[in-house]
């Protein structure tokens, strides 16, 4: 929604309605409290306005008012913002447990049913799942991305308007990795 909210020749109602829903998609990623999920969408809106800042700050002013917005609607929605700075390590428990799977199981992984907690860490619960061979194909598929990314930013300059929509296939990748 995003695209298509910066796209030019995009009616103003349109765009509204859009910026509405930024706001409120603002207010789900704030209710649920993941600060992964926060730094994601900042690092890949980075990416996609990095030419285009001014823009990216009419954006920023005008969903935080759809977000304030929203916000007066749903009143406990923004119980969870604390959780943004809250320093308290949930994590390492987790990511000790799967590094030493990791390391009794190193090449191919294990699935041993309910030897993971949560993870929130992608590459520690491959190494713990699938071991050296899954890292293997988990690094093979990052250089191809990045790769194919790189190209699409090498190639940029030549798509005219398409090279927005580069832009969102720069930013969504880049927040993932």
């Amino acid at each position: 929604s995003i695209y298509l909210l910066v796209r030019r020749g995009s009616r103003l109602w349109w765009r509204i309605g859009l910026g509405a829903l930024v706001g409120f998609t603002l207010l789900l990623l704030i209710w649920t409290g993941s600060r992964t999920g926060a730094l994601m969408t900042v690092f890949g809106l980075g990416i996609f306005f990095r030419r285009r800042l001014s823009r990216m700050a009419i954006l920023g002013i005008f969903a935080l008012g759809f977000l304030l917005l929203a916000s007066t609607l749903f009143k406990q929605s923004l119980d969870s913002f604390s959780r943004f700075t809250d320093t308290t390590n949930d994590r390492s428990e987790a990511w000790i447990q799967m590094w030493q799977q990791f390391l009794t199981h190193p090449f191919y992984g294990t699935w041993e049913p309910g030897y993971i907690m949560k993870s929130e860490n992608s590459y520690l619960m491959i190494a713990a799942r699938f071991g050296i061979v899954g890292l293997f194909f988990l690094g093979w598929a990052i250089i191809f991305l990045l790769r194919d990314l790189w190209i699409l930013n090498a190639a940029r300059s030549q798509l005219g308007e398409a090279s927005l929509l580069a832009d969102l296939i720069l930013g969504m990748f880049a927040s993932i990795l």
